[in-house]
């Protein structure tokens, strides 16, 4: 019989009307999603209105603002600095900006 948290699933995300395919538990499926989402609109928010984009710079940038949210929200809330949950949101947008960055290549 099979562990629940042991289930992977592929789940299809769009960041920059780009699809990128990831696996994660089926318990952290919703996760994802939101944080690809989230990922999207922050990238969103830094696109030059003309131009050639360097999705590189944005989702580093993107990065970086979400980043600086957290850390602002640990302080405000005088949560430890890597708690479960913050580790987990990290990894998750981690493993996205890696497949944007790998799809550039």
């Amino acid at each position: 019989m099979s562990n629940k948290n042991n289930d992977r699933v592929s789940v299809t995300v769009q960041v920059m009307d780009k699809p990128f395919t990831l696996s994660c538990s089926t318990e952290e499926r919703p996760a994802l999603l939101d944080s690809a989402n989230l990922l999207n609109e922050e990238m969103r928010k830094l696109m030059p209105n003309n131009g050639n984009p360097d999705y590189e710079k944005i989702a580093i940038v993107s990065a970086l603002n979400l980043a600086d949210e957290l850390l602002k929200l640990r302080t405000s809330s005088q949560e430890p600095p890597r708690s479960a949950l913050s580790q987990e949101v990290v990894t998750k947008a981690q493993n996205t900006l890696k497949a944007v960055a790998e799809s550039q290549t």
